[in-house]
């Protein structure tokens, strides 16, 4: 797996957790004051959350199920980058026609 410069994996699971919790305490608050019901709010907040959940995985396994923006095996992101600039087999694909000599 490749580290960012400066941002070790606990940095990074402190920080997803850290957002979870404002998200989590943030829904609950919104969810009491719109019903008025702490249990409504509680379970409007483990839906969302469990939802949520299920189709952030689904979604990363479909991203998985594609090559697009891929370095190869091993490549750090500087050597990504030269390896693209190197191969234009590698460039992302336009969508417009190619150029044709008049």
């Amino acid at each position: 797996m490749i580290q960012l410069k400066g941002e070790s994996r606990s940095r990074s699971l402190a920080k997803t957790a850290a957002y979870r919790v404002v998200a989590i305490v943030l829904l609950a608050a919104l969810s009491l004051y719109f019903t008025g019901n702490a249990g409504e709010a509680s379970l409007i907040t483990i839906l969302f959350n469990a939802s949520g959940a299920v189709a952030y995985y689904a979604l990363e396994r479909f991203w998985n199920s594609i090559e697009w923006g891929r370095a190869p095996a091993g490549a750090t992101p500087h050597q990504a980058g030269l390896l693209r600039a190197m191969d234009p087999s590698l460039q992302p694909r336009s969508e417009s026609p190619p150029k044709v000599d008049e």
